[in-house]
């Protein structure tokens, strides 16, 4: 993706401590901005009602039909944070979402995003790929990317999209139950004309306490 424009790496400074209270330690433990050729050792990737068409285009993967996804091999324990970039191109929809972020092992809990659907944003938290992009909303911005931010305390689960112009949309608390590991599937509608992408996953581990 371009660089992040200052309101957008504004917006993302505070939502960070509004989140932890600032003192919570964090770790990175998987990183991928898919500009190495080691994508089927990280990812596998799948579709569950039009073909498979995820691949790696100039450092981003790409989906150009619908409920295509990918998932993490790794899976992860604790208290999470996943920070994923994405972008809708062009105007086409398939109604309630565009992009999914999912914990498998919390049944399915999600964040989901719909751009611009009648001149409106939104952002839900959910099951995937159930739940349609509308509990939390606002007027379309221009830009149809950003940075999505699931963060998973259990048992509880809240989904926030920072739009590339610095807009936020957050959600309440979402319950979810608990996991003693999970993968992170993230989740694509596209169409042929209109691609989605994926870039900079991120995944931490996140502690309470003074770092």
């Amino acid at each position: 993706m371009s660089q992040p424009s200052v309101p957008f790496c504004r917006a993302l400074t505070l939502l960070a401590c509004a989140f932890t209270l600032c003192t919570a330690a964090e770790e990175l433990v998987f990183s991928d901005d898919f500009s190495k050729p080691d994508f089927d050792k990280k990812w596998v990737s799948g579709a569950t009602c039009e073909d498979n068409t995820i691949k790696v285009v100039d450092g981003r993967v790409q989906a150009t039909l619908n409920c295509n996804f990918i998932q993490t091999k790794e899976e992860f324990s604790g208290d999470l944070r996943v920070e994923v970039d994405v972008e809708k191109v062009g105007g086409q929809f398939h109604g309630c979402w565009d992009f999914f972020v999912e914990l498998t092992g919390a049944n399915g809990a999600a964040g989901v995003i719909r751009f611009d659907y009648n001149m409106i944003d939104g952002i839900a938290a959910g099951e995937a790929p159930e739940t349609c992009g509308d509990q939390i909303h606002r007027p379309a911005s221009a830009p149809n990317k950003g940075r999505a931010i699931l963060h998973y305390s259990a048992p509880y689960l809240h989904f926030t999209f920072i739009n590339a112009d610095g807009k936020v949309l957050s959600t309440a608390s979402t319950f979810t139950g608990g996991f003693e590991k999970s993968a992170v599937r993230i989740w694509l509608a596209a169409q042929k004309e209109t691609p989605r992408y994926v870039d900079n996953v991120k995944v931490y581990r996140v502690t309470q306490g003074k770092k």
